[in-house]
């Protein structure tokens, strides 16, 4: 019975709260676990909106072993996207347990979400020699969309701890060089872009920052020139080899099939040539990372709004502490390599994204890093000064 997993499920992610740093952080895993399992058991009907989407994978998956076996399915089902995700572990369940077998999903998801805070304070050690306080804990396992979506059976968690795992292997690969980290950070990087092939913008975003910086620091002209160039004929090849037309129009498509809903924004506002980029990149980050607006919560006038707002603004007034601090010692190179690559992220996956909910998914991995390394600013400059 699926039961028996799950609990198997929470007693492993219960182990690994309290192994962690002497169980530094166990009671408030144990208790953001709990509220997750309490959202799944008392409001089922927010935890399955997704549902729909997933479901036709999953059973496609399970007729395919059951006609095929698992081991000649698993070949022939690997693709990007939703196939990926189901191959690492949905499929198996729903194989095994039908439709009854979803809350496990759910289950598992949730574990993930939680046991993620561990790979933030191992990037937060990274960036600061410095572990989380028990406050941004909180802030983190109990951030509301964080906690929405990963009791979701959709592959939200398992594209978070993909790309928070690839962050900390490149960020562990330029504090200590080895291959293990390279050979790491490719393959996690590889399975990034399969479960969404438009988050190959984050390991992506640290490659290319990183190498600027290197170049810059090093005062080479040249060397930073041969950079752009690379990067030039780099994104020309992604751009040739991406699996949508390369157009203004293909563009405006994009983002015109999510401008839908209650909580589209900008849905009016489009480029007509590849200079009105220069402004509508920009525009759509922007709104991208911290929509929706005040006025938007007037218009949309729902509960969710609010909360949405709420969270924009908090992220909005931690960033702007950490501006005020930047000439702090904390703020050190490495905090500015990934608050880099969360605004290129922004800006890249922005363009297509005319809608809060989708932007609010989509941003949510870039949210969680700049929530660790920014309050880490903030304590030690405003909460803990004296530490």
């Amino acid at each position: 019975m699926w039961i028996i997993l799950a609990i198997a499920a929470t007693l492993i992610s219960v182990c690994v709260a309290i192994l962690y740093d002497n169980g530094r952080f166990f009671y408030l895993l144990v208790i953001a676990l709990l509220t997750r399992y309490f959202l799944i058991i008392v409001f089922p009907g927010i935890t399955t909106a997704d549902t729909a989407d997933y479901l036709p994978y999953f059973r496609q998956f399970s007729i395919l072993v059951e006609n095929k076996g698992i081991l000649s399915t698993i070949p022939s089902y690997v693709d990007r996207h939703v196939q990926f995700y189901t191959v690492l572990y949905p499929g198996y369940i729903y194989t095994i347990y039908g439709d009854s077998g979803l809350p496990l999903i759910r289950v598992i998801n949730s574990c993930l979400s939680v046991i993620s805070l561990l790979i933030l304070n191992e990037i937060n050690k990274l960036v600061f020699n410095k572990q989380f306080k028990r406050w941004q804990a909180v802030v983190i396992l109990f951030w509301p969309s964080y906690v929405f979506f990963s009791v979701e059976v959709g592959r939200t968690v398992a594209g978070i701890v993909f790309i928070l795992l690839s962050t900390y292997l490149f960020m562990s690969l330029i504090t200590k060089f080895k291959l293990k980290y390279i050979f790491s950070f490719i393959i996690i990087s590889l399975a990034v872009v399969m479960i969404r092939v438009y988050y190959v913008v984050y390991p992506l975003s640290l490659v290319f920052i990183m190498y600027l910086y290197k170049s810059y620091s090093n005062n080479n002209q040249l060397q930073t020139g041969i950079t752009m160039v690379i990067i030039g004929f780099g994104s020309a090849i992604g751009i040739s080899l991406f699996p949508y037309e390369f157009s203004i129009e293909r563009i405006n498509s994009l983002a015109a099939g999510i401008a839908h809903g209650n909580s589209a924004y900008l849905t009016t506002v489009y480029p007509t040539s590849f200079l009105d980029l220069t402004w509508y990149v920009p525009l759509q980050g922007i709104y991208f990372q911290f929509s929706p607006f005040l006025w938007d919560v007037f218009r949309i006038g729902s509960v969710l709004s609010i909360i949405a707002f709420t969270q924009a603004s908090i992220l909005i007034l931690i960033l702007s502490a950490t501006v005020k601090k930047i000439r702090s010692p904390h703020i050190n190179w490495k905090f500015g390599l990934l608050i880099l690559s969360t605004f290129v992220v922004a800006l890249l996956l922005g363009i297509g994204v005319k809608n809060t909910g989708s932007a609010m998914r989509w941003r949510l991995p870039s949210e969680l890093l700049i929530l660790a390394i920014s309050s880490t600013i903030v304590d030690c400059e405003y909460i803990n000064k004296n530490d």
